[in-house]
């Protein structure tokens, strides 16, 4: 029995819209089912089916092909509103989560604002977020170290 697949939840909030599928996929799934449907126990290397399905979508013609290219028109749309609904409710989040934010550290500085609690701690920025540290850069002009530190010793093995 094949395992369920579980859609990854956006860290901003709700999962992410399953991706579009184009009309040779809905032909090659819908030859999946037929076969599966005849055949339930025999057991498909993928590459003989797919090889096969790419055969019979070959020679199929435009008019049988409607059908597919029809699934994959209204599928598209189904993404294209799931995929806007998505944005939306990320983008709200987004927002939340910024405000949230601010109002940490509102908080956290006794209620200044923002702009207030960066004179008053200078590690912040001004929009109340943390400073990154900057790196030192480093001195072409340094002298090199060994790679080894044994590497100026003298070592003496045995009755030497």
């Amino acid at each position: 029995m094949p395992r369920a697949r579980h859609r990854a939840a956006h860290p901003l909030g709700g999962a992410v819209p399953k991706s579009k599928m184009t009309s040779y996929a809905f032909f090659v799934q819908l030859c999946r089912e037929e076969h599966r449907r005849v055949h339930p126990d025999e057991e498909v290397l993928f590459a003989d089916f797919s090889r096969k399905c790419a055969e019979r979508w070959k020679t199929m013609s435009e008019l049988e092909k409607k059908r597919f290219n029809q699934m994959a028109e209204d599928d598209a749309k189904r993404y294209h509103l799931e995929m806007t609904a998505y944005e939306a409710g990320r983008d709200a989040a987004a927002r939340r989560g910024l405000h949230q934010r601010n109002k940490r550290h509102e908080l956290a500085f006794n209620s200044q604002p923002p702009a207030a609690a960066h004179h008053a701690n200078p590690a912040l920025n001004p929009d109340g977020t943390r400073k990154r540290k900057k790196r030192k850069k480093k001195d072409p002009n340094a002298p090199k170290r060994a790679m080894y530190e044994h590497e100026n010793r003298i070592f003496v093995f045995g009755d030497e």
